[in-house]
């Protein structure tokens, strides 16, 4: 299949047509072995995946992984990683965050005050509060925290990150962040910047396209008109074209788009 792809058809279309005939799981797993494997290691690919997916994801593709390379996820990420960054990574791989609907106030406003000591209130940045909080509490509980924080710190947490932390772990706790606030919003950003550069990024616009497809496109549509004021098929069309365009277009149901 891959070899007739290779043959057959241009760079971004193979992509997304190796992606949709690969069940999700062993494509995060692939995708990740790309990003660890050989000199270098691709720390966008880590942090698109490992901290944007559920527990249930999480775990479906560490089976994945193991199936498919004979080896553990969580040790090729921590020897291809070093420091916070690779604490977080491998944290977040436990798959352990709480995953209710429900939020305690007086939590958030303890875990807030443990934020803005750690970091605001520091000489230094204690990022292994940072790493506790932001791995383990429910998306809920963290909304309701950062709501906290601000109050306390008068700041937003994306601030305190940015001002506080750098490199890879300032990444990927923001990306934390921003898929605990909107997932939808996140990934819209992703395919903005994706396709925005100087050269499209498609290996970015297919992991996120195919995996989102049928996940949560209407609402990253939205965030995608509200965030830069024109539709995401308007945009795919005036920078992808010829047959990769048309199956963009189709995954993301754009159906008009397509027509003309």
């Amino acid at each position: 299949m891959v070899s007739y792809f290779d043959g057959e058809l241009n760079d971004g279309l193979k992509k997304v047509a190796f992606a949709l005939c690969t069940p999700p799981a062993e494509y995060d797993a692939m995708n990740l072995m790309k990003a660890v494997k050989g000199i270098g290691t691709n720390e966008k690919v880590l942090i698109e995946i490992i901290c944007t997916r559920t527990n249930q994801q999480i775990k479906d593709f560490k089976a994945a992984y193991k199936e498919l390379y004979g080896k553990e996820l969580e040790t090729d990420v921590a020897g291809d990683t070093s420091g916070h960054f690779k604490r977080l990574l491998v944290s977040l791989l436990q798959a352990n965050r709480d995953e209710s609907k429900e939020f305690d106030r007086n939590k958030a406003k303890q875990d807030a005050q443990a934020l803005y000591e750690a970091g605001e209130k520091k000489w230094g940045t204690d990022e292994s509060r940072f790493n506790a909080i932001l791995v383990s509490r429910s998306y809920a509980q963290l909304r309701a925290t950062f709501q906290e924080y601000a109050k306390l710190a008068n700041k937003d947490i994306d601030d305190t990150i940015q001002s506080e932390m750098s490199g890879d772990l300032r990444d990927s706790m923001l990306a934390i962040v921003r898929c605990i606030r909107s997932k939808a919003s996140y990934f819209a950003a992703q395919l903005y910047k994706s396709v925005k550069c100087m050269v499209t990024d498609n290996d970015t616009v297919c992991r996120v396209i195919v995996s989102q497809c049928e996940v949560d496109m209407v609402k990253i549509k939205e965030e995608f008109q509200r965030n830069y004021k024109q539709t995401l098929g308007t945009f795919i069309t005036a920078y992808v074209s010829d047959d990769y365009r048309m199956m963009l277009l189709a995954l993301i149901r754009e159906e008009a788009a397509v027509k003309k």
